[in-house]
């Protein structure tokens, strides 16, 4: 070969050298086993969508709504339980209660009776007193009426 031609391909292949990549250049890229890793169109088919999401809460959605801390004080099923348990016993005692007093005032009523029966019976017994008085009563009156009248009778007596 000629020398011309000889020097004409080394110029040629040094400028396609200068332009191929070269080991160092490679070192960055990605290579097959890189890309075995990543998802697939199948592996993200039934992700959810932007349509999926519109309709679901946003944090201005939730900002307004309870947080724990804000139902830490709050009663629990226990607490109910004990307050449940504690009005129970409370309701118990007061019908106890409610049961002495009624006792008591039934007592009290029963003696009120009592003493009502005694002084109407008192009551009936003087009327029949008086009546028996009254009739005394009308019978001297009479006897007197018949002494006043009759003159003589009452010289017999004496």
């Amino acid at each position: 070969m000629d020398t011309e031609l000889k020097e004409y391909l080394e110029l040629q292949f040094k400028s396609l050298r200068s332009e191929m990549a070269n080991k160092n250049d490679l070192k960055g890229m990605t290579t097959k086993d890189d890309i075995r890793n990543m998802a697939t169109k199948d592996d993200i088919r039934n992700m959810a969508t932007k349509d999926d999401i519109r309709n679901m809460a946003t944090k201005d959605d939730i900002r307004n709504m309870a947080t724990k801390d804000d139902i830490k004080n709050m009663a629990t099923k226990d607490d109910i339980k004990a307050v449940k348990a504690e009005m129970t016993e409370t309701k118990e005692e007061l019908k106890r209660h409610m049961g002495v007093l009624y006792e008591n005032m039934q007592h009290k009523l029963d003696i009120a009776i009592e003493g009502f029966q005694s002084l109407t019976e008192r009551d009936e017994r003087l009327k029949k007193e008086i009546d028996e008085t009254d009739k005394k009563i009308g019978q001297v009156s009479l006897n007197l009426s018949a002494h006043k009248t009759d003159k003589n009778l009452h010289r017999c007596a004496a």
